[in-house]
């Protein structure tokens, strides 16, 4: 629930007792780019695609997606997306965050035709509305044949950039505090609940780990991993 620059509190109690009466779990939101949940994914779906890019086997990232617990990687979750809404959101968050280092591999893919799962091929191929295999065509810029499989190292770079922009939402007031960011991760992209929600999985990682490894792809990567304040000024994200 976004709160605007004239939403009053009668207003927010209406739209909260709404949601719940639906069955939902709403959050409050301040007004700004991405919001919460879509700022966070943005820059997760943005990296994985500049690990694609630089010779990461696309499929293996999915693999490692998988096996962290979430119900799918982010080259299955673009063509869920869809690549012309996907690279209209990043263009969008790329105006407003330039540090994002907006990758060029959606314009890509979309200059081909391709739109993901609505127009039956993707990074995927779709055969009556089911996913039949990776699409070996999908772009020049990527193939399955790519240099090598993704490590470790390659999908914390894609959790670590969404903590360090969590980080980042609660100094902006974007939310309030992390129990917001993980019910927003949990419910509304299927983060593992097992693992708490992205600022849990952060605090059992240690953020003095966190910002270590922040700093080390900062310096082979730029400024889009450089810890926040929030990072560099708590121990925890939860106190």
């Amino acid at each position: 629930i976004v709160r605007g620059q004239h939403t009053d509190d009668e207003t927010l109690v209406t739209l909260f007792d709404l949601a719940l009466r639906l069955g939902k779990t709403p959050i409050l939101v301040k007004d700004s780019p991405g919001f919460l949940v879509n700022r966070l994914l943005g820059a997760y779906l943005n990296e994985a695609c500049l690990v694609a890019a630089a010779g990461v086997q696309w499929t293996s990232l999915d693999a490692w997606a998988r096996r962290f617990g979430l119900p799918m990687g982010p080259f299955r979750l673009l063509d869920e997306v869809g690549f012309d809404v996907a690279g209209e959101v990043g263009r969008t968050l790329g105006k407003a965050f330039s540090y994002l280092h907006q990758s060029p591999l959606l314009e890509d893919v979309a200059s081909g035709g391709l739109l993901g799962r609505k127009g039956g091929k993707g990074f995927y191929l779709y055969r009556d509305a089911k996913e039949s295999g990776p699409n070996r065509e999908v772009s020049p810029m990527v193939n399955l044949e790519a240099d090598r499989p993704a490590t470790e190292a390659d999908w914390r770079r894609l959790l670590l950039i969404m903590v360090n922009e969590a980080g980042r939402c609660l100094e902006q007031g974007v939310v309030p505090t992390p129990e917001d960011i993980d019910t927003g991760m949990v419910f509304g992209t299927g983060f593992p609940p097992f693992l708490g929600g992205l600022c849990r999985w952060a605090d059992s990682q240690g953020l003095n780990r966190v910002r270590q490894e922040l700093r080390e792809l900062e310096g082979m990567l730029g400024e889009r991993f450089v810890p926040c304040h929030f990072l560099n000024s708590h121990e925890r994200f939860y106190a």
